[in-house]
């Protein structure tokens, strides 16, 4: 369903245009949120912003906006992308809180594998005394047998 006004094709949202491309496609409906045409549908070659295939098919879905229309949209969108915004740096800061939290935890991680690694060296230098001395009570044993029976 389509009608002509000035130059202007509008065509039912549902139904896509064909383009002009070697391989006819159906043209791909997208939005222009540029400053002279915020929020402005429009109908262009599928692979315009793809590839070189650019067949430069385009047509506007919607009529232009008076300049009140679009002031009052693009402060709008201003307006959102600053509450946007705004949002987002309070989850950077969120983030940045756990992040802090999380290196507060690492560090006391860090300290106990640290005293955990102390104790363990100890206690594998105890360990190779007592084998030391094991070895020393088990040959002194021996000496001492083979004494006693003049071995």
């Amino acid at each position: 369903m389509s009608s002509s006004t000035s130059n202007i094709q509008y065509y039912d949202a549902e139904v896509n245009p064909p383009c002009l491309c070697r391989i006819p496609t159906l043209a791909k409906k997208r939005i222009s949120w540029t400053d002279d045409n915020p929020d402005r549908r429009f109908w262009n070659c599928r692979h315009s912003m793809k590839t070189r295939r650019d067949c430069g098919f385009f047509d506007w879905l919607d009529p232009e906006l008076n300049e009140h229309y679009k002031l009052t949209l693009l402060r709008l969108r201003r307006e959102a992308d600053g509450e946007a915004l705004a949002e987002a740096r309070n989850k950077l800061a969120s983030a940045e809180a756990l992040i802090a939290k999380l290196k507060l935890k690492l560090g006391d991680v860090k300290e106990k594998a640290t005293a955990l690694k102390m104790e363990y060296e100890a206690m594998s230098v105890r360990a190779k005394v007592l084998g030391i001395s094991f070895v020393s009570v088990v040959v002194m044993n021996g000496v001492m047998v083979m004494m006693k029976y003049g071995v």
